[in-house]
C-alpha cells in the first residue's frame, strides 16, 4: 500500500492525546465513548453520504510506532481495520490497508493535515514541540479534590478569587491546550509543588481541575450550565475532548490551601 505524509514533526503525533487534539483541530468531533465521527460523501453522480465511527489505538516496538484506525458503520462489519499511522524517524505517514473504505482513508488523512496545520499556525514550531515533548505523563485521575469541585462551580470567577488566589489568567481557543496532562506537567515545571486549581470557561459550560503537584494526583470536573450536565473523573475528560477546539475560553490557575 502507498504511503502518504502527514507531518515531518515526529514528536507532535507521539501520545494519544496530542493525536486526539490534533484530529479534533481538523473539525472532527467524538461520540461519549471516545470514538470519533467521520460522515464520508461516496458517489460519482448520485452522492451518498454514510457516518462511520473510528477508534485508534498505538502499537510500539521494534522502535517504532504504529497508530491502527478501525472503523464501525453503514455498509462494514464491526471494527474493521482500514488504516494505520505510521511514526517513523522522518516523518509521519498514513497508509490506507482497505481500499473499500478509500473514501473514510482519505477523510482521516485529510483531517490529520488539516489538524496540524491549524495547530500549526497558533504555535510557533519550537512552541508546538514544547507543548507535546511529554511523553510519559505522571499524572493519574483521582476523585480526591471532587467536593472541593462541586463547590468550586457554584461560585462566580470573583468569588473564587476571593478564596483561591489567582496565579495565571490568559484567555485562548480550547484547540491551543494541546493536551490537558502535558498542560499539568508544564505547571509542575513552572511552580514545582502545591496544589492548584485549573479552571477552564466556555460559552456555558467549565471544565475545572483539582491538581496536586506533590502527589501526581488530580480531579477533572465538567459543568454545563445549559443542560445541567456535571461529569467527574475520565467522563469529564472524554467530555472536554469533545468540545469545538475552536472555541473561545478563558483559562484561570488558581492556587489551593493546603
Amino acid at each position: 500500500m502507498k504511503l502518504k505524509k502527514v507531518s515531518s514533526d515526529v514528536d507532535v503525533f507521539k501520545s494519544s492525546d496530542s493525536l486526539l487534539k490534533i484530529i479534533s483541530a481538523g473539525g472532527v468531533k467524538t461520540n461519549i465513548l471516545g470514538e470519533l465521527l467521520f460522515s464520508v460523501s461516496e458517489g460519482l453522480l448520485r452522492k451518498t453520504t454514510k457516518n462511520y465511527s473510528v477508534k485508534y489505538w498505538f502499537v510500539r516496538g521494534g522502535g517504532k510506532d504504529v497508530v491502527v484506525f478501525s472503523a464501525s458503520g453503514e455498509g462494514v462489519f464491526e471494527n474493521i481495520i482500514f488504516g494505520k499511522l505510521h511514526i517513523e524517524s522522518d516523518g509521519v505517514f498514513w497508509e490506507c490497508v482497505d481500499e473499500r473504505l478509500s473514501n473514510l482513508c482519505d477523510a482521516v488523512f485529510n483531517s490529520l493535515r488539516r489538524g496540524y496545520d491549524v495547530i500549526k499556525s497558533r504555535l510557533s514550531r519550537s512552541a508546538v514541540n514544547d507543548v507535546i515533548k511529554v511523553q510519559s505523563p505522571s499524572f493519574v485521575v483521582s476523585d480526591v479534590y471532587a467536593s472541593i469541585l462541586d463547590g468550586f462551580a457554584e461560585v462566580t470567577l470573583s468569588e473564587a478569587v476571593l478564596k483561591y488566589p489567582v496565579v495565571f489568567r490568559t484567555s485562548t481557543k480550547l484547540g491551543d491546550i494541546i493536551s490537558l496532562e502535558e498542560f499539568l506537567e508544564g505547571l509542575k515545571v513552572k511552580y514545582k509543588s502545591g496544589k492548584y486549581v485549573v479552571s477552564v470557561l466556555g460559552r456555558d459550560w467549565m471544565f475545572s481541575i483539582g491538581v496536586n503537584l506533590d502527589s501526581g494526583e488530580y480531579t477533572p470536573s465538567f459543568v454545563s450550565w445549559s443542560t445541567n450536565e456535571r461529569l467527574l473523573g475520565v467522563p469529564a475528560l472524554k467530555k472536554f475532548y469533545s468540545l469545538d477546539p475552536e472555541e473561545e475560553v478563558s483559562l484561570n490557575v488558581y492556587a489551593m490551601s493546603s
